[in-house]
């Protein structure tokens, strides 16, 4: 034999490393599945994610906001962020903080807690 046979001979097979080794799968119609899809979207899950919590009877909560008002309020704290750090950047090099910044800044703030209510 040759070296190189030798050495794949004497490697283990690769056994992925999963936390659920079993799988399930099974098919359902086309209505079933949009009904599914539907109703995961709703709760910003995968279709599989939601028939595996609804097979464990899982107690399932619709989300208070959508996935779209999540990404645009992310975004907002995100510009809210950025303006706070240039406030804090120009206070620890000396300068003045206009007043109007901050109310400026915590009307936004108080703009995403009316969103989030």
């Amino acid at each position: 034999m040759s070296e190189r046979q030798t050495k794949t001979d004497e490697l283990p097979a690769k056994i992925p490393k999963r936390i659920e080794p079993k799988q399930v799968s099974f098919r359902v119609s086309e209505q079933d599945y949009l009904k599914l899809s539907l109703i995961a979207k709703a709760l910003n899950m995968s279709v599989a994610s939601f028939a595996k919590k609804k097979a464990q009877n899982a107690r399932l909560v619709t989300p208070k906001i959508s996935s779209d008002d999540a990404k645009k309020i992310a975004y907002q704290l995100s510009m809210i962020g950025n303006n706070l750090n240039q406030l804090t950047k120009l206070a620890n090099e000396g300068g003045s903080i206009d007043t109007q910044s901050l109310r400026a800044i915590k009307e936004q703030v108080d703009d995403i807690w009316q969103q989030l209510i």
